[in-house]
């Protein structure tokens, strides 16, 4: 399973494309990928709207999805507060990708999601995972994940949520060679090289809700009126052994 990955720091967008698209394709050997995936850090965002199709001119891979990041992952980097653009490509060789585009609506009975393959009305055996990426303030998760609990139980779903925008429609999405505004786009994986996942760091919340009192940028200095590291110590004092 041929498989290659690019990150370009240019700051002009049509440069970064063509940087990542041309190191990619050269440690592929020319071959066309199947499935790539773009991550892309808002200093892109006035040429959002036509960035996959920039890349899909050059790379040509069957399926695309990507989205914007706050930060961006390449290689031994994480890029933060600079441009960035990442670019991971894959040949799977006797894959069937079914992409697709989810969008919600909120209904008396609940969340309605359309846009569901329909070969989950009756499921392939050979599902070999589901890739989704969303766009956080118009897509509902839970129950994208009770739907694929029920139609494919066992099989991964691997992705993330958009993130660095702060209202909705800043966030982009990206599949195949448009922009995608709302909800959420993904690739089902039937067949193929089988695929294994492992999870990144995360955290969740532990002890109380504090109020940021005072900060400066992404440095927070007190909580509820106290230092952070004072409240930091009050909490650890109180939490449970799993904790």
């Amino acid at each position: 399973m041929p498989y290659a990955a690019s990150l370009s720091q240019l700051g002009p967008t049509t440069d970064a494309v063509e940087a990542v698209c041309s190191d990619v394709l050269q440690q592929l050997n020319g071959e066309t990928p199947d499935l790539s995936f773009i991550f892309v850090s808002h200093h892109h965002r006035g040429a959002f709207h036509e960035l996959a199709s920039q890349i899909q001119q050059r790379l040509k891979s069957k399926v695309l999805i990507g989205c914007a990041g706050e930060s961006i992952a390449g290689g031994e980097l994480e890029i933060e507060n600079e441009p960035a653009l990442s670019l991971w490509s894959a040949v799977l060789p006797e894959a069937k990708l079914i992409p697709f585009h989810l969008e919600f609506e909120r209904t008396p009975d609940g969340i309605v999601s359309t846009g569901w393959p329909t070969e989950l009305e009756s499921p392939p055996d050979d599902v070999r995972a589901v890739f989704l990426l969303g766009e956080p303030f118009s897509t509902a998760v839970e129950p994208i994940i009770e739907r694929l609990g029920v139609d494919l139980p066992g099989v991964p779903l691997i992705g993330g949520m958009a993130s660095g925008g702060r209202g909705p429609g800043e966030n982009g999405l990206f599949l195949n060679d448009e922009q995608v505004g709302f909800g959420a786009v993904g690739v089902l994986v039937q067949g193929g090289p089988h695929i294994e996942t492992v999870v990144s760091q995360g955290c969740r919340p532990i002890g109380h809700n504090f109020i940021v009192t005072k900060s400066e940028g992404n440095l927070v200095q007190e909580l509820g009126g106290k230092p952070a590291m004072d409240r930091l110590q009050e909490v650890f004092v109180d939490l449970p052994e799993r904790d």
